[in-house]
């Protein structure tokens, strides 16, 4: 779940998600949280899922443990990952805004045969 030398952009799995968003607003339903890609980015999906999810798990895991040195390295690869993304967030507006709105690298539509997955390493600048 965490890595600490690499962050894997999936573009597959959330291509899933707005899919389901598009055919939910097609038959006029409440779009499903994480579906909207008009409102939701990859980055940002995942930034909410480590500040809601994984963050609070691994503190209390730090906790249980008396802060171990693997739950310390833990919340050290997170803390590394979120920043990762929070770089992500403002190219994705960027490449978002320029171009219609469909089509767009945060979403399955014609940018999407490009990629299905990224990798972005340390070294790399976003």
């Amino acid at each position: 779940m965490v890595r600490p030398t690499e962050l894997v952009l999936d573009y597959q799995c959330v291509s899933s998600f707005f899919f389901l968003g598009d055919l939910e607003q097609k038959f006029e339903l409440e779009i499903s949280p994480l579906c909207n890609q008009q409102k939701d980015s990859i980055p940002s999906i995942q930034i909410g899922f480590m500040t809601y999810i994984v963050e609070p798990l691994f503190r209390e895991w730090a906790r249980f443990t008396g802060h171990s040195a693997l739950s310390e390295s833990m919340l050290s690869h997170l803390a590394h990952n979120k920043a990762q993304w929070k770089r992500l967030l403002p190219n994705q507006h960027r490449s978002s805004s320029g171009g219609g709105g469909s089509g767009g690298p945060d979403h399955a539509g014609p940018g999407m045969a490009q990629a299905e997955e990224q990798t972005v390493t340390e070294g790399d600048a976003p």
